[in-house]
């Protein structure tokens, strides 16, 4: 006998269906409308603020790394950041450096910076340093994407739209999301290399342990000090491990520390070729 389908049932199932989409589309609506308001203060904010005393440094310096394929400027700090800064400058500004001026002879960073931004004729300050601003933005926005990410797949949906809340609407982060200084984006490469280490640790796969040392390389370019998040990936490593027979747990773990730290030399190097 043919099972008889109660029309009532068919017609409620007819009428959930919309509201379970619109159920599931609720939380990605609220992710981006978060990430918008993040964005739209940052740049509000970066608009009407002139550049700090570091990023007279800073940005100044990628321009010049990236019109002359020099890095001695800002010889303090690794180049990835300024670089990014100085791309973007370039790309939608054009700044001219004057060669003859003393700050690039000198290869003195304060006068450098000052003379390119306030001295060289031709050149906008306002704009040079609103458009070097922009790839800092993007990386606090991926920060935020991964926060999320992070605290989803940990505790659900909910919490990690709880955690972005938190991040997005803290006015610290969002003062910090628009200036060329190198914490915040540091702090993103960290943590994308610990959410890698995570995904492995719940379905191991060595692409994951090799991009999180890709995203490691990539924070020590960014800032010197993420030397202190060397000891975090190896102990986050541990916990990988943890499933297999104890007989294989150390050969395994030597092997992907290795992985980790191969990725990450061969993106500091490749970065500096």
């Amino acid at each position: 006998k043919m099972k008889q389908t109660n029309p009532a049932n068919r017609i409620e199932r007819t009428k959930s269906a919309p509201l379970s989409f619109l159920r599931r589309l609720l939380i990605p609506v609220l992710v981006i409308l978060l990430l918008g308001v993040f964005a739209s203060l940052s740049l509000i904010e970066s608009s009407k603020e002139s550049a700090t005393a570091d990023e007279v440094a800073h940005i100044p310096a990628g321009i010049s790394y990236v019109q002359t394929d020099d890095y001695r400027m800002n010889p303090e700090h690794p180049m990835l950041i300024k670089y990014l800064s100085g791309l973007s400058a370039q790309a939608f500004t054009h700044p001219h450096i004057n060669k003859n001026f003393d700050g690039y002879k000198q290869h003195n960073q304060w006068i450098f910076g000052r003379e390119l931004l306030y001295s060289t004729p031709g050149n906008n300050p306002d704009a040079i340093v609103f458009w070097g601003r922009l790839p800092v933005l993007i990386l606090a926005l991926a920060l935020g994407v991964l926060i999320f990410l992070f605290a989803s797949s940990m505790f659900g949906r909910t919490a990690g739209l709880a955690a972005l809340s938190l991040y997005c609407l803290d006015p610290t982060m969002i003062a910090y999301s628009h200036l060329v200084t190198f914490d915040l984006p540091m702090t993103t490469f960290v943590t994308a290399a610990i959410y890698c280490l995570w995904l492995a640790y719940k379905k191991y796969s060595w692409i994951a342990c090799a991009l999180a040392g890709c995203f490691f390389g990539l924070a020590l370019i960014s800032k010197i000090s993420a030397l202190s998040s060397l000891l975090l990936v190896s102990l986050f490593l541990i916990p990988v491990t943890m499933k297999l027979k104890p007989s294989i747990r150390g050969k395994f773990y030597l092997k992907n520390i290795a992985l980790v730290y191969a990725a990450s030399f061969g993106t500091i190097r490749l970065a500096y070729l």
